[in-house]
């Protein structure tokens, strides 16, 4: 599988959508880092790309994806497929409409896609500063009557966020309804991502534990265990940022006299 099983109850959330609809910044805006590239040549994202935000120490994560268009070549296939299944593992999805552009057959295709998979769809208008209000309120209204004409949804509320990336409007209040659904109960099973050396990280630690276990049922010197989880912590704390170990290792032994 795509993704390492390591959280199922990590609230994560999914950027879905054509081509340069403004998917990869929003992504850096959400999570506050520059992690994905930005260009005006559609196409430019590649991977899935995990970032993450917080909203009343609520930890989410992001996921950018590539642009879903018609592969043209092998590698564009595979690209498109690892977006797909991306969607598929995640329950919510922004996705996003590019508001200065006319409303695309290949966007109600997808959006009928996501409402028959049951998802949980929050539709993004965006780079609404190229537009004036008026015109944005009509887009709105325009979207919501093609998606019930269309039996695109049958659901009587369709959640519609327009946002300005590069005036950040809207981005506040995004984060917000998205924490309220967390809190509501809809928490969604999103696997957690990771890249190659994180991967090789949590192997090591694997491996470490492993080592662990046997010392204690063999009932080696704690001091020895100690070191083993020392390395452990230290190698988590590349991931997490958080590389400090002596108040765990403290708590932890608390019961024991080791030395340290």
């Amino acid at each position: 599988s795509l993704y390492s099983k390591i959280s199922k109850t990590f609230p994560s959330v999914f950027i879905y959508g054509l081509p340069n609809a403004g998917k990869s910044s929003l992504f850096n805006k959400i999570s506050d880092n520059k992690k994905a590239i930005v260009s005006e040549l559609p196409g430019t994202t590649r991977d899935l790309i995990a970032g993450f935000f917080k909203v009343k120490n609520t930890t989410f994560q992001i996921i950018d994806s590539a642009g879903i268009k018609k592969p043209l070549t092998a590698i564009e296939k595979k690209v498109i497929d690892k977006t797909k299944e991306g969607m598929e593992q995640n329950e919510i999805i922004l996705y996003l409409i590019d508001i200065s552009k006319k409303i695309k057959d290949k966007d109600l295709f997808n959006l009928k896609e996501l409402f028959t998979m049951e998802k949980l769809v929050i539709i993004i208008p965006s780079k609404t500063d190229l537009k004036n209000e008026l015109f944005m309120e009509n887009f709105i209204k325009k979207l919501s009557k093609i998606i019930k004409s269309q039996k695109i949804s049958d659901k009587n509320n369709i959640c519609i966020f327009p946002v300005s990336i590069l005036k950040n409007h809207g981005i506040k209040n995004l984060k917000k309804y998205l924490f309220e659904l967390y809190k509501k109960g809809t928490k969604p099973s999103g696997d957690i991502i990771l890249n190659n050396r994180q991967k090789e990280i949590f192997n090591r630690v694997l491996n470490i534990l492993k080592k662990t276990n046997n010392s204690v049922t063999q009932k080696i010197g704690f001091e020895y265990i100690a070191i083993d989880l020392k390395d452990c912590l230290n190698l988590l704390g590349e991931i997490t940022g958080e590389a400090s170990t002596d108040d765990i290792l403290e708590n932890i032994f608390s019961r024991f006299c080791i030395g340290k």
